[in-house]
């Protein structure tokens, strides 16, 4: 194919194609989030390698706050906990130690969070019984969860990730969970952001989660063995210890200091319509790049 047929092949395909399609992230889909990671647990405790749940929490990791985002879920955690199935472990084959489990974690709430975990009792049945603030464990809301995670800061952040194995369960009759941790503020990377995710307007998170940060929890029963577990990212390219959280709102826009702006007024067809024209105005850019800097063959 010669480079003029070149050009006309992919303007064709260019007019063809609409603009909510050229459109980074369109808000389709509602909120959403992921989660993904590596597990390290004592695979010598009774149970331990059962996965049977990971949440986002309000309040201090030290304390016991109500879930607002359920990343997976399965019994003997109650049924308003396992509203998006079972937790998802792939094969990995690192170096292991004698009596350590190492499998790659990962999770994808598909349910709408706006209505399935505040109407299901979900956020309710895992607040404290009397609290007022956020500090003490009291029930939230969607947008006041929203409010906390995006004010978290590398020094602050009133959210806080757990993850829930068999044996952490009958440990404590259900609370606590295995390895938990604050969540903190990173740069996304764009090669780690999964399709429908927007370097623009995706926000990133890391959290040290460990058996030792549950064992700081006020008023826990039983202390976990030492070193139970604990989640990280990998051993290449990131920080050990790092497990990557990651939240794109459903109709958020890029502020001026190219942060997520939650309470934009601007419309979303507006906001389409700009990302579709910049999109267009790229793909013609390259376009007329290409007629005038060859006119070799291309061939397919």
């Amino acid at each position: 194919m010669n480079l003029t047929t070149a050009t006309l092949f992919l303007a064709l395909t260019l007019a063809v194609i609409s603009p909510s399609t050229t459109s980074a992230y369109t808000g389709s889909g509602g909120d959403r989030f992921y989660a993904t990671g590596l597990i390290d647990f004592d695979s010598t405790l009774e149970g331990n390698t059962d996965i049977i749940g990971a949440h986002l929490h309000t309040g201090s990791s030290t304390t016991n706050g109500p879930v607002n985002v359920i990343f997976c879920g399965s019994a003997p955690l109650p049924d308003v906990l396992t509203i998006d199935g079972p937790c998802e472990v792939r094969e990995y084959s690192p170096a292991v130690g004698e009596g350590r489990y190492i499998k790659r974690w990962e999770a994808h709430p598909s349910y709408d969070l706006r209505t399935e975990v505040f109407t299901n009792g979900a956020n309710n049945a895992t607040s404290v019984p009397g609290a007022t603030t956020l500090a003490d464990g009291a029930p939230t809301t969607f947008d006041s969860f929203l409010e906390e995670l995006v004010a978290c800061t590398v020094d602050e952040c009133n959210v806080y990730f757990n993850i829930h194995t068999n044996y952490s369960f009958n440990l404590n009759a259900g609370a606590y969970g295995l390895a938990r941790a604050q969540l903190s503020p990173v740069t996304c990377d764009e090669k780690d952001l999964q399709p429908g995710y927007d370097m623009g307007t995706a926000k990133c998170f890391s959290a040290i989660a460990t058996s030792n940060n549950t064992n700081m929890v006020a008023g826990i029963p039983n202390q976990l063995a030492p070193n139970a577990g604990y989640t990280f990212a990998g051993y290449a390219g990131y920080t050990i210890g790092d497990l990557l959280v990651v939240y794109q709102g459903g109709d958020g826009t890029v502020d001026d200091s190219g942060g997520l702006n939650l309470n934009s007024t601007e419309p979303k067809a507006e906001q389409d319509k700009f990302s579709s024209s910049a999109s267009l105005s790229l793909l013609l850019s390259l376009i007329i790049a290409t007629i005038t800097m060859s006119t070799v063959e291309i061939y397919f």
